[in-house]
């Protein structure tokens, strides 16, 4: 994340883009301009730069302003004296260099209308957004048994869904921004309520953990892989008394189960929309 204070960051991609940006600025005008156009173009620099009480987006549009000024200034003094004493080859220079300079300008600008999305898309990645993904949950506890029978006299499980697949509607904020190579990321929390859990395809479980994402190059949404605990109700377990692969308790000739809450891990990938 770059910051106005000390100059430009050049760590940053977002940071590299509005340094671009200036550079361009600053470099309109060079050849065809007034000496008083380039000291206008760095004061549009330097009011940007200065403006440390404003946000990244505050200052990118101070920024826009102060190019938008100077085009317009640009045009005026381009019909400045043309119908006048000016002779005609004085005013025919005068219109070629303001058509390079607002030509520059205009780039410049659109750099810079380049910044305030990249801006827009990252503070939409920081914030609260909404993911749906698919991931695992690992069962903490009794084992999770859905279907189990009594064969020659020993307790068999038939179906075992300690461990399962889970669809995961998720809700995150990342707290923290960094880059994973040249690609922004974020890490931070999450809750999530999980669909299929206990063997069935209703909605059972809620919980949270921690996650990281990583910002797609386009837009604000996301790739995140999440880690956390879940609370799983109505878990179906064998009742008391009966134990896997061991005989029944006295008189027993079905398989008894009971409904309790335990805990999971889970672990899911998830994108945002």
């Amino acid at each position: 994340m770059f910051r106005f204070s000390d100059g430009w960051s050049k760590g940053s991609r977002r940071a590299s883009s509005i340094t671009a940006a200036f550079v361009v600025l600053g470099m309109s005008l060079v050849s065809h301009a007034a000496e008083g156009d380039a000291q206008t173009i760095e004061n549009c620099q330097k009011q940007a730069s200065d403006a440390v009480g404003l946000s990244e987006e505050a200052r990118n549009r101070v920024y826009q302003d102060c190019l938008q000024t100077l085009r317009d200034r640009t045009l005026v003094r381009a019909t400045m004296g043309v119908a006048g004493s000016e002779k005609q080859v004085a005013a025919a220079r005068r219109a070629a260099e303001a058509e390079v300079g607002i030509a520059q300008i205009d780039r410049a600008l659109v750099s810079s209308q380049k910044v305030a999305k990249q801006l827009s898309d990252s503070n939409e990645f920081l914030g609260w957004k909404w993911g749906i993904g698919v991931g695992a949950g690992f069962g903490l506890g009794d084992d999770r048994v859905s279907e189990a029978e009594i064969v020659n006299g020993v307790v068999r499980v038939t179906k075992d869904v300690s461990n399962d697949p889970r669809i995961v509607l998720e809700v995150h904020n990342f707290v923290r921004d960094f880059e994973i190579g040249n690609r922004e990321a974020g890490f931070g929390l999450f809750g999530a309520v999980n669909f299929g859990a206990a063997g069935d395809d209703t909605l059972t479980s809620f919980g949270g953990g921690v996650m990281l994402g990583i910002k797609r190059a386009e837009g604000p949404n996301s790739f995140n892989i999440g880690f956390g605990l879940m609370l799983d109700q109505g878990v179906k377990v064998l009742g008391d008394g009966f134990v896997e692969n061991q005989p029944p308790p006295a008189m027993e000739t079905e398989v008894r189960f009971r409904e309790e809450s335990q805990a999971s891990v889970l672990v899911f990938i998830s994108t945002t929309f």
